[in-house]
């Protein structure tokens, strides 16, 4: 899905991309917790190490950097695969997995990667609200 600044978070998700560069996000849990200082948030590393590559590979082979729809189609693309994780609980605790599977974009073969790390870190709870951050695309969970 993608959450825009000010948005309410509608479900538990997992951030896959964000607007800034660097990866990372900024949330307000007030309606979980009563805090109103910013958590930040962050896209896996490995995730974000992947993008970085798709964003190079389309600067090389195009010339330009991707519009919103192809980015929005490599985000999905690099985070495809199995979901593995524990229900995030009151100890704000949270440990997952994703066990991707690629596809070659040419030719439709399946590859099968490294296991990601999901961490606390990368979760933004139900209820949340994005702040002072344009967008992110994450994946319910």
């Amino acid at each position: 899905i993608k959450i825009y600044n000010r948005d309410q978070v509608p479900a538990d998700v997992v951030v896959l991309a964000t607007h800034e560069g660097a990866g990372i996000c900024y949330v307000e849990t007030s309606g979980i917790d009563g805090e109103t200082n910013l958590k930040i948030k962050e896209i896996p590393q490995d995730v974000r190490k992947l993008l970085q590559n798709q964003r190079k590979q389309s600067k090389e082979e195009v010339g330009t950097s991707m519009d919103d729809v192809e980015f929005a189609s490599r985000v999905v693309h690099c985070s495809y695969g199995l979901y593995e994780y524990e229900e995030p609980n009151a100890l704000l605790q949270f440990t997952g997995r994703l066990v991707p599977e690629y596809s070659s974009l040419e030719k439709g073969e399946v590859m099968q990667k490294p296991d990601i790390s999901l961490s606390f870190s990368n979760l933004i709870l139900r209820g949340s609200e994005l702040r002072n951050t344009a967008w992110v695309y994450a994946v319910v969970i």
